[in-house]
């Protein structure tokens, strides 16, 4: 006999237990904002920390946004009238002068009656919209709000210039290129499956079979450079990423910060060591700088005051073979040389047979009897020549 036990649902067929999503199966990718510096204004819509390209373009657009506030905030500001007195008869009714005058907007010759007032009546006055309250309100919102993004945006692209290292970029940079691992072998082990894919052999045309290694390697990559291509990876990233924190970050940056002016003062160390030492090495390649020019200075001097060929060889060049050339110091070209002459006396080939002594010497073999034992008898045992030596001699 079988106990059939209903689930625990309501009425209206709710699951009571709350556990829908996992009886279905179906998981769901929490998503967490990608971290930025001054772009929280766009929420979700900020780009993976390595998408260079998407962050410089919500920064323009927020710096526009910003500029555009700011232009809003001049223009409702009170606008200086430039009239001609000779336009106002009250004041120039018996003078011929003319001049400028910068009045604001609102007439301050309301007191003193005219044609533009006769429309106003007595304790009348503006809508809220139309008053100074307002429009001072409306001025003071635009001016700070166009303030912040301009404000956040030279933030953000401070972080995307000055910063040689960057936590978030290389988290994310990090992130992406393991989840195109892990994606190419997830489809590897998935296999191909035949109703969905077909691989045909670019050269032939014919149809390949999916199960082969190759064909899985290859369909499993193409499917990972597709879904790295999605337009929602490229911008945001992997959706279950789950960034650095704030502080995270600082520590991040401060840590490479301190590494980099550890290995800073490392090397110089090594490099500059004791400070009375590099002093006193300074001091000594000073001096040693300073001789030299002295030397430079004394060997010009010398070689000024001193006639042409005045000064004696060098031992280098006294120091000579016992067959070197010997030419002429009075020979200043080649043509004054006799080629002949010196072939006669320097000839390579008598030179050559004078250092070379050559000998031919061909030695028996020397064999003990017990190699001669342990040869077959059917070995036959070669004469040894007699000793030939062939000697050159020297003509």
């Amino acid at each position: 006999m079988a106990l059939f036990t209903p689930p625990s649902e309501d009425k209206d067929g709710r699951d009571r237990s709350g556990g829908g999503d996992k009886a279905s199966g179906v998981v769901r990718t929490p998503f967490h904002l990608r971290p930025s510096l001054g772009l929280a204004l766009w929420g979700p819509l900020v780009p993976a920390s390595d998408n260079r390209a998407g962050l410089w373009t919500l920064v323009g657009l927020q710096t526009l946004m910003g500029a555009f506030f700011v232009s809003r905030f001049r223009a409702l500001r009170p606008k200086l009238l430039k009239r001609d007195i000779a336009d106002f008869p009250s004041l120039n009714r018996f003078s011929k002068t003319s001049g400028d005058m910068h009045v604001g907007p609102v007439h301050v010759f309301a007191d003193f009656g005219g044609t533009h007032s006769f429309h106003r009546r007595a304790g009348e006055s503006p809508g809220f919209f139309q008053s100074r309250r307002f429009v001072s309100l409306k001025r003071a919102l635009y001016l700070s709000t166009g303030v912040v993004l301009l404000v956040q945006s030279a933030l953000e692209s401070a972080r995307l210039t000055l910063l040689v290292y960057d936590p978030w970029e290389e988290q994310a940079r990090g992130v992406r290129d393991k989840q195109f691992y892990n994606d190419v072998v997830r489809y590897y082990h998935e296999g191909v499956d035949p109703a969905r894919f077909i691989v045909k052999d670019p050269a032939s045309g014919n149809t390949l079979p999916v199960n082969v290694p190759e064909v899985k390697q290859g369909v499993a990559l193409a499917r990972a450079h597709t879904n790295a291509r999605n337009i929602i990876t490229r911008w945001l990233g992997p959706l279950d990423c789950k960034p650095l924190s704030s502080s995270e970050f600082l520590d991040k940056l401060e840590h490479y910060l301190d590494t980099c002016d550890f290995i800073q003062d490392m090397n110089n160390k090594r490099l500059f060591g004791n400070p009375a030492e590099v002093k006193a090495r300074q001091k000594a390649l000073d001096a040693l700088i300073q001789a030299n020019k002295e030397n430079r200075r004394r060997i010009r001097h010398i070689l000024d005051i001193t006639p042409p060929r005045g000064l004696p060889l060098s031992p280098k060049a006294v120091d000579q073979g016992l067959r070197s050339i010997i030419l002429d110091p009075d020979h200043e070209s080649t043509e004054d040389l006799d080629l002949h002459e010196l072939w006669s006396i320097y000839n390579p080939w008598v030179d050559l047979a004078l250092d070379t002594s050559l000998s031919i010497k061909f030695l028996p073999t020397v064999r003990t009897p017990e190699e001669l034992l342990g040869d077959s008898e059917d070995t036959a045992v070669e004469q040894k020549n007699p000793p030939v030596q062939i000697k050159r001699e020297r003509g």
